[in-house]
């Protein structure tokens, strides 16, 4: 990476694919490597809260203090107003990784320039072997190792209340944190799969047979270690559809709720 590599490494979320701030102009290759629009915004991987002030040359306000101070390092991608002229976009969003791996990684090359290990509109990868999966015919480098929880971060503005991911890090949180509604405005990009959820395993069969319903994979104890290799599985169905079983209420894993509960069907 010191030689501008691109470099697939694992975070306590899912695998990131990044390269060295140093070498930014070469940040067509990782548009390119993942078949990402240039319209979607990298992400900058940093150590510290002194290195977010250094990029952005500004401090930070007083609610991104607070965030950072509650939730980094962890899976939160903070997005905040700067004031470098060589990042042409208005914000930029930052991520302090708790995983040992990205942390030694970026005290041996500096910050990186990064976004998720996947193909784009493909479910992000979260193991060794599905990054090499991805990236079979690509020249980059694969870091081993665990990714902790494997679902995204949430991608949060404090300044203006918006969050434009919910992810492990819950909405309901921030609102409690800062005492004020925050507005949810995720882009809804078309997906090559179909997710529907249903909070018991009797719901669901009701439904697959009142409506006669094709799908192509049931899981019925949805986690983030399954939830998306579930979706990678059911891509290579004929029906690319998948039928989770998920009680927001009763399940094990709360945090599922925001990539389950807007599916759920009443019947």
């Amino acid at each position: 990476m010191n030689s501008g590599k691109i470099a697939a490494f694992p975070t306590e979320t899912v695998y990131g694919l990044g390269i060295s701030i140093r070498f930014s102009e070469f940040q067509d290759q990782l548009y390119a490597i993942k078949s990402r629009e240039k319209t979607k915004q990298l992400v900058i991987y940093v150590n510290s809260i002194q290195e977010m002030q250094d990029i952005a040359c500004s401090e930070l306000s007083p609610k991104s203090i607070k965030l950072a101070d509650t939730f980094l390092p962890g899976p939160l991608t903070l997005v905040i107003q700067h004031n470098n002229p060589n990042f042409i976009e208005k914000t930029i969003g930052f991520r302090i990784s708790s995983h040992p791996v990205v942390r030694e990684l970026i005290n041996n090359v500096g910050p990186l320039l990064g976004t998720s290990a996947n193909i784009s509109n493909f479910p992000p990868a979260i193991t060794y072997a599905e990054v090499q999966q991805d990236f079979l015919d690509k020249d980059i480098a694969i870091l081993s190792g665990t990714c902790d929880f494997g679902l995204e971060t949430t991608v949060v503005d404090p300044e203006n209340l918006k969050i434009y991911r919910e992810g492990l890090v819950p909405c309901s949180q921030l609102e409690n944190i800062f005492g004020a509604s925050f507005k949810i405005e995720q882009t809804s990009t078309k997906k090559p799969w179909q997710i529907y959820s249903f909070k018991t395993l009797k719901l669901l069969h009701q439904f697959v047979e009142q409506y006669s319903f094709p799908y192509g994979l049931i899981v019925e104890n949805p986690s983030p270690s399954n939830f998306y290799p579930s979706l990678r599985k059911v891509m290579s169905t004929k029906e690319k559809t998948v039928l989770f079983v998920y009680d927001p209420i009763t399940s094990l894993y709360p945090e599922m709720a925001p990539y389950l509960v807007p599916y759920l069907v009443n019947i």
